[in-house]
């Protein structure tokens, strides 16, 4: 697999701590339905009657015997469609819990493949989260990139990449609009589903603590062969993309025209086609 080195990302400096904070609580206050919540166990065996989504661990074995043992500790709570949509764009926003899972895990999602016409960008208000990125480039190689991100940071998913966010400081808030590209923004949503955490399968790779550090390993779990070396970091913003942004607020008051913009911009941007 080719992983060459990328450049380290920059923090935006467009939000105060104090604007995040309240950005989360009004996002929170006006959240028009309870959160669906997920534990240990959704990540092992998904929804009650749905099919199971392709989770790779360090060690499976460690997971199970946790969980026979009662331990299903609370990962994460997602408020879906958190904001009305608008222009096409749907908003959800995610809180995750701190915490290691019984196989060294930092507390994660259960991680999904997006589809190739999906533009997806995730801003963190609180917390900090690592994510890993996996896809092909038009050319048909992979790459497996990791993103860390601080409160204010702001992320865009490359185009049908596959991506799993952990927790390494938390709790950890991260809100994210998504929208198809190919839809007529005046005539129908994007809409995430559960098919998306049954795609395909996950990449064969997950990351485990080792003492105040994180590191990338092989899932044990895995029926992948992958030889990954330490992975490089992608930057969350792409540098010719405007930095000095507040997601929500351009959410919610971003026109038709702007939404535009970003999108022609999306479609020309190299590295959302496949990092480098």
């Amino acid at each position: 697999m080719d992983l060459p080195a990328a450049p380290r990302p920059a923090t935006t400096t467009a939000t105060t701590e104090n604007d995040l904070s309240a950005t989360l609580a009004s996002l929170l206050g006006a959240a028009p339905d309870p959160p669906s919540r997920r534990f240990l166990s959704h990540l092992l065996h998904g929804d009650a009657g749905a099919s199971r989504p392709h989770t790779v661990f360090a060690d499976r074995r460690q997971v199970e015997t946790a969980l026979e043992a009662g331990e299903d500790p609370l990962l994460y709570e997602a408020y879906r469609d958190v904001a009305p949509a608008r222009h096409g764009w749907r908003a959800d926003l995610v809180v995750y819990q701190p915490g290691t899972l019984p196989d060294g895990q930092p507390h994660r999602s259960i991680g999904h493949w997006n589809p190739p016409t999906q533009l997806e960008i995730f801003q963190i208000l609180s917390g900090t989260t690592l994510m890993l990125v996996a896809g092909h480039r038009p050319d048909g190689s992979r790459y497996v990139h990791q993103v860390t991100t601080r409160a204010g940071d702001v992320t865009v998913v490359p185009f049908g990449a596959w991506h799993l966010t952990y927790v390494l400081d938390g709790p950890a808030a991260v809100f994210n609009i998504y929208t198809d590209i190919h839809l007529d923004p005046d005539d129908a949503h994007s809409r995430q589903d559960d098919a998306k955490y049954r795609r395909a399968a996950a990449p064969g790779l997950v990351i485990v603590r080792d003492g105040e550090t994180v590191l990338p390993v092989t899932a044990m779990d895995s029926q992948r062969d992958d030889d990954l070396p330490p992975l490089p970091e992608l930057p969350p913003w792409p540098g010719s993309w405007p930095r000095r942004i507040g997601l929500a607020d351009l959410h919610r008051h971003a026109s038709q025209d702007d939404w535009a913009a970003l999108i022609r911009t999306a479609r020309t941007t190299k590295i959302l086609k496949g990092p480098l």
